[in-house]
């Protein structure tokens, strides 16, 4: 039987010639490009393929469309390989596509170009890992599911959204998430929300840096079950957290755990004029370990550190630090319900007579 494996190999090498097999594309159906025409002309044919994007500048003037394609992944070499937009719509567009892989790469926009990456219909299980996105009209990122079949486990790992304008990562209707490691922020633009979660439940976020948006995180409305952990929401222009809708009641937010976060130096468009933390429509919801605070009180502080607005009922709030604001430390309605006790805060305003603390 030994002496028969050589003879087997040959004839099955034979056979996937025979049916057309090329060797370079490899068994897993690999495929190298270098310009942006042999990606377009890869991507047209490419489901179940893997599409590797040697270094270099990928400029698009129409969408690279992927809809309907499963199993395919899409890397590139490092952030030395940019798949540049321009002029409108988005770079890539994944409708109802599964099991897709996008790493390695840099995705920018210019000339109007709204999105970097979105996702849409019942698109579930992708990955998109350790790449750039950057200047966008609207988001580097969109998921946009619907609400008689919303999306599930995608993930999305160790990214850099910096200077879309609108909101740089909004998920919609995207349950089941994983979003680890990644960062929100400007470097010349005023980006409006680092990341909204909106009608998205039973994920996990943690590990995120969020850095001179607006908002730095946005939760709901309708948006429950979810864990908020370990995360830095800071030096943002107005709140680091808001949660729910501050201008209509909405759907709830409920059993939510947000723990370990670091929420710094927010209010920045006018200090002592907004909230660290804010929420609307929100209950049963677990809020402990975090560190609420500012680097240079008192010219840098916020108005309180966290506030439970209207319709926010039966709030875990203990074990948190909060320092630095020019009002309450925790504003809450005493008869909603809430458990607050056993965190370190400030019993009055800080002052200028504080600042040696």
């Amino acid at each position: 039987m030994r002496n028969a494996i050589p003879w087997l190999a040959a004839l099955a090498a034979i056979a996937l010639l025979l049916i057309g097999w090329q060797p370079h594309q490899g068994l897993s159906g690999l495929q190298t490009v270098r310009t942006a025409s042999e990606l377009v002309e890869a991507v047209s044919e490419c489901s179940g393929r893997t599409i590797l994007l040697e270094p270099g500048a990928y400029v698009l003037e129409d969408t690279l469309d992927l809809s309907g394609m499963s199993h395919v992944n899409l890397v590139g070499s490092g952030w030395n390989t940019t798949i540049h937009k321009t002029g409108p719509g988005p770079a890539l567009l994944l409708d109802s596509c599964h099991f897709t892989v996008i790493k390695d790469l840099m995705v920018t926009g210019s000339d109007g170009a709204e999105d970097g990456v979105v996702y849409r219909g019942t698109s579930s299980s992708n990955i998109l890992e350790h790449c750039r996105l950057s200047g966008f009209a609207r988001s580097g990122v969109r998921y946009e599911g619907k609400s008689e079949q919303p999306m599930s486990s995608n993930t999305l790992k160790d990214s850099h959204f910096i200077d879309n304008l609108g909101v740089q990562l909004h998920s919609i209707w995207n349950n089941d998430f994983l979003i680890v490691g990644n960062q929100f922020g400007r470097w010349e633009e005023a980006p409006q929300v680092g990341c909204w979660l909106e009608h998205s439940s039973a994920g996990s976020y943690t590990l995120n840096y969020h850095w001179d948006n607006d908002i730095a995180f946005r939760l709901g409305p309708g948006s429950d079950y979810n864990r908020i952990e370990n995360n830095r929401f800071e030096e943002s222009r107005t709140h680091g957290i808001l949660i729910g809708d501050p201008v209509e009641p909405n759907q709830w937010n409920r059993f939510n755990t947000i723990t370990g976060n670091t929420i710094h130096t927010n209010s920045k468009t006018n200090w002592r004029e907004y909230a660290a933390v804010i929420a609307y429509d929100a209950h049963d919801t677990i809020f402990n370990s975090n560190q609420v605070f500012s680097w240079y009180p008192p010219d840098t502080q916020h108005s309180e550190g966290l506030v439970l607005e209207r319709g926010s009922f039966d709030w875990l709030v203990t074990g948190n630090i909060l320092r630095h604001q020019s009002g309450l430390a925790i504003r809450a309605q005493s008869d909603h319900g809430h458990l607050i006790k056993d965190n370190l805060v400030d019993t009055e305003p800080w002052g200028e007579d504080d600042a040696d603390r």
